[in-house]
């Protein structure tokens, strides 16, 4: 009898453990997010004439994991033309 007893209490226990709450709600989604630092690179326009005086401006984003922007960061940026 106390054998039963006690599967009773384990049953109850196991189903207490598995119900879910359908009315959960998820936090909202943010980001971007990574695992590490990530960098974004954009350049406005994106493509340019050859002619010697077109210009675009490069912006870089360097965000670590946990996503706020740093501030002065060093950076290097190089150039390599490929001349056919």
């Amino acid at each position: 009898m106390k054998a039963l007893k006690t599967l009773a209490a384990l049953a109850t226990i196991a189903l207490a453990a598995c119900t879910q709450q359908s009315a959960q709600e998820q936090p909202p989604l943010t980001g971007p997010s990574g695992p590490a630092t990530s960098i974004r690179v954009t350049a406005t326009p994106d493509t340019i004439a050859q002619d010697g005086s077109a210009v675009s401006t490069i912006a870089v984003s360097l965000r670590p994991s946990c996503a706020s922007v740093r501030a002065c960061q060093p950076i290097r940026v190089s150039r390599f033309i490929i001349r056919i």
